[in-house]
């Protein structure tokens, strides 16, 4: 409970007001809400970046699921096993245990040491301990590599983060440019509406097209956040092509602050808190 009380108020300096976890309102109150209470055993399933695509087949089906999931290039449970050799001169190499694990590599960007000394980090660190995200700490470390994507241009994908509350989309954040000067972030409505909202540090961005791909993704999200009272849909848009990118149930751990901050109480509003949704049924 003292490293609870050390979360509460570490939170409270971040979010800029005094966070309740008695009754939270807010939704990074109810995303560190989450992470202290909510014990529905599909949070480790569907963290796990490897064990996800069980959950993707089960859900979607084999034929859509295998539409949408990156290929694996290799799985290990550490960095000596992997054989470089095997792999394409690009690719990605992340941990299946933790978010923000992940290196992007191209050909000459990094050496084979420092990969692996990177790697053998990440599988060294308890991820989620410290911050008392309970998915990520029941999940069997491995290393995933997978193919790098890219557009035609060369280009990564551009990123559309659905938040998911009790199975409906209410609003969608979209990423582009990511790694590159111009990049852009910004809230929309499920009919692309933009809005004047920013997370963090994230200046709030210009409006971009609406994608091509748009209604696909939402069905897709729909489809993949049914199991939850809330959870965060990440997937990737490149050309005419669908990725899946993860299940996000943390955003930011719950840290991070809205611009307006009453953007934080209004999403939070969309969210019912009760200990035993996923038991019904």
């Amino acid at each position: 409970m003292t490293g609870y009380r050390r979360l509460q108020a570490s939170a409270s300096r971040r979010l800029g007001y005094a966070v309740n976890l008695k009754e939270p309102r807010s939704f990074n109150e109810k995303v560190i809400w989450k992470k202290l209470w909510d014990r529905n055993p599909l949070l480790p399933v569907t963290a796990d970046k490897v064990l996800v695509r069980d959950y993707l087949r089960q859900r979607l089906g084999e034929s859509l699921a295998s539409q949408v999931v990156i290929p694996t290039l290799a799985i290990a449970d550490d960095p000596g096993s992997i054989d470089f050799n095997r792999l394409p001169s690009s690719f990605v190499i992340k941990a299946n245990h933790a978010s923000g694990t992940n290196l992007i590599v191209r050909e000459g960007s990094v050496t084979r040491p420092e990969i692996k000394r990177l790697a053998a980090k990440w599988m060294a660190d308890n991820y989620g301990w410290y911050q008392h995200e309970w998915a990520y700490q029941h999940i069997r470390r491995k290393l995933l590599v997978e193919p790098l994507i890219e557009d035609r241009a060369g280009r990564l994908p551009d990123d559309y983060k659905f938040y998911m509350f009790h199975g409906a989309c209410r609003y969608i954040r979209h990423i582009g440019g990511r790694f590159e000067s111009q990049r852009h972030m910004a809230f929309y409505t499920p009919e692309w509406e933009h809005l004047d909202i920013a997370r963090g540090r994230a200046r709030l961005g210009s409006p971009v097209m609406r994608p091509d791909t748009l209604d696909r993704m939402l069905k897709l999200a729909t489809q993949l956040a049914a199991e939850f009272d809330f959870v965060r849909v990440d997937l990737y848009s490149v050309e005419d092509t669908v990725l899946f990118g993860e299940l996000t149930h943390y955003p930011a751990s719950g840290m991070s602050p809205f611009k307006p901050g009453s953007f934080d109480f209004q999403l939070g509003s969309l969210w019912t808190i009760d200990p035993d949704y996923w038991r019904v049924g």
